[in-house]
């Protein structure tokens, strides 16, 4: 039922969007068009299954395409300059018999800050392991603390052995991993603890339009122009966890070589994202999180092109073979022993690496990052970053930090400003960053992130004059141009679709106008602005919300594209079913322009230059 009220949301939304434009003329018949077909539309709570290759060979063909995925859908594709580790401010030491803890900030991006708590061991010898490790979505984040209900139940189930550690069990695991001699830093998810510039409500609840955080100029997450650019929270978070990587990796009593992650429910997905993409996380251990069922259930585990052909565990796999840990509860990841585990065993297989991916059981609990599973955990990073170390690893009382000795925000280190115009600077310090990640970007990068976004590993790109061409095969009746433009000095592309195998000569019938090489780099046509309408729908219940964008799927009654990409991304934003290119006789662009259109031909660019393109 739920399906079916999808598809006629969308078919009602299209039709709207359709009604007002006046029919297609068309020049010349136009050949049948066979449009592909619309798969299954799923949600995050859908089934993701994988089937692992064969052979090694295959693998690491697919491991590239995936992680090029990933990259885009996190917005980090090319890859930012890392180069530069952050600068932290370190303050407020609270010693402890065995270990330390520190106060920490530092900017991840001009003006947006990552917050946390650095945990030392005292009497280190050497370089040690480091441990990241982000929450995930426990009440207060940091601060947790478990209220007395819960308590009880935690220590009657055999779920904590300690007062204090089922109390405070975010810090329990801090204190375990540095008792162990493990430096460790534990730093706050947006809108969590510190970390309050982009407010919980938006991070993790956002259900409502901001009507006034969508302007071109003052624009925010979930916006249309936000999407386009594939910025989102996912993508910050992303992004800081690398940074948090790159600065502790930095550190001079940190040994670079032995750094591990670890994090539970959403913070385990933050665990096997940022293991995915930074290759020097040694070892990985997502708890509660990795499953062929549900995927994640926050806005901040889930973006455009995530979830599209794939599913958490191969998202997992892309980890192999470095040592792969993780747990499971009564919860979404109950099933992973029979579905999931198995296939990422296979996998590692083809490495001689089988012994490297585990799971621990802890399906006799709900949803949690219990002693038992903290316990799973020790042993997991004892065995690959200190597999000469005798100590015990079973867990005891500890003296707990207050909230005072944790924030790392005090009258000498005040808290930056939050609110509306905060994020808006910071989504424009995002598209400064892309755009200088872009600038660069080869021609072949170029035709890779084409290839990803639409479906089309046949794309390749020809060097032309001033800039360079994708093609397709002769079939296809479409290309895209990547051409410079001297004007203003900036890269464009610039998508011609032409004719081909038509009577009469050959020509460019449409054109759309030339649009920033960042925002198409940098944007899922899926949701781009200029190819789908900014409607919104959304449910009430919390654990079926999403956000659909209604798309343009009139084009087989309109004989639109030569070529239509029918795809669904599975996360919050649910369906996502758009053309990818404009109509081939359409006397105007289905692209809104900011600018008149633009012809490839002299003639036509003079002529056009103050209306409407209509070659």
């Amino acid at each position: 039922m739920r399906k079916l009220l999808l598809h006629l949301t969308i078919i009602s939304l299209s039709a709207t969007l359709f009604a007002a434009e006046p029919a297609v003329k068309e020049s010349a018949p136009e050949p049948k068009v066979t449009l592909a077909a619309k798969p299954e539309l799923k949600d995050y709570n859908g089934y993701f299954p994988w089937t692992p290759p064969t052979d090694k060979a295959a693998w690491e063909t697919r491991r590239v395409e995936l992680l090029r995925q990933l990259q885009l859908a996190v917005g980090l594709y090319p890859m930012t300059d890392r180069s530069t580790p952050p600068k932290a401010v370190i303050h407020g030491l609270v010693d402890r018999p065995e270990y330390t803890v520190e106060r920490v900030y530092f900017e991840s991006l001009r003006g947006h800050f990552v917050s946390g708590s650095l945990y030392r061991p005292k009497n280190g010898k050497g370089k040690l392991p480091a441990i990241l490790t982000p929450h995930g979505h426990w009440n207060q984040g940091r601060f947790h603390s478990e209220n007395d209900a819960g308590l009880k139940r935690e220590l009657a189930s055999g779920a904590e052995q300690f007062e204090i550690g089922g109390r405070y069990p975010l810090q329990a695991r801090c204190v375990g991993l540095a008792r162990l001699g493990y430096i460790v830093f534990q730093y706050d998810m947006l809108g969590y603890a510190d970390s309050q510039q982009i407010p919980y409500e938006v991070a993790h609840r956002f259900m409502k339009r901001r009507l006034t955080m969508e302007r071109d100029d003052h624009y925010g997450f979930f916006s249309p122009q936000a999407e386009a650019r594939l910025q989102t929270v996912m993508g910050l978070q992303t992004w800081n966890s690398l940074r948090a990587f790159d600065w502790i990796a930095s550190l001079p009593d940190v040994d670079a070589n032995r750094i591990g992650i670890t994090g539970a429910s959403g913070g385990g997905t933050q665990s096997f994202i940022a293991a995915a993409l930074e290759p020097r996380i040694a070892a990985a251990f997502p708890a509660v999180m990795v499953s062929t069922s549900m995927q994640g259930g926050c806005t901040c585990e889930n973006c455009n092109y995530l979830r599209v052909d794939t599913g958490n565990i191969e998202l997992a796999a892309l980890i192999a073979p470095r040592p792969l840990g993780m747990t499971t509860a009564n919860d979404w990841t109950k099933e992973l022993a029979t579905k999931g585990f198995p296939e990422l065993q296979a996998l590692y297989k083809l490495y001689g690496a089988e012994s490297k991916v585990s799971m621990h059981d802890g399906t006799r609990f709900p949803h949690n990052y219990n002693s038992p599973a903290r316990h799973a955990m020790y042993a997991f990073f004892q065995k690959y970053l200190q597999p000469d170390s005798q100590a015990d690893i079973t867990e005891r009382d500890y003296v707990p930090l207050t909230r005072d000795e944790l924030t790392v925000w005090t009258a000498d280190h005040p808290a930056p400003k939050s609110g509306a115009d905060v994020e808006v600077a910071l989504l424009q310090e995002m598209q400064k960053q892309g755009d200088t990640a872009v600038k660069g970007a080869k021609p072949e990068e170029i035709a890779a992130a084409f290839r990803t976004m639409v479906g089309n590993e046949d794309l390749h790109a020809v060097e032309i004059q001033g800039g360079f061409r994708l093609r397709t095969p002769p079939e296809d009746r479409w290309m895209v141009e990547y051409l410079a433009r001297p004007e203003n000095g900036e890269n464009h592309l610039q998508l011609l679709i032409c004719k081909k195998k038509l009577p009469g000569p050959a020509k460019t019938t449409a054109i759309t106008p030339a649009l920033p090489m960042a925002t198409i780099i940098r944007c899922s046509h899926r949701q781009l602005r200029t190819y789908v309408d900014q409607s919104f729908k959304f449910t009430n219940n919390i654990k079926s919300r999403c956000r659909l964008y209604s798309p343009l799927i009139q084009a087989q009654k309109r004989k639109l594209s030569p070529r239509l990409l029918f795809s669904a991304t599975n996360s919050r934003q649910s369906i996502s079913v758009a053309p990818i290119f404009v109509s081939a006789n359409s006397p105007r662009t289905t692209m809104p322009t900011s600018g008149p259109a633009r012809s490839s031909t002299a003639t036509c660019r003079d002529s056009c230059a103050a209306k409407p393109c209509r070659c």
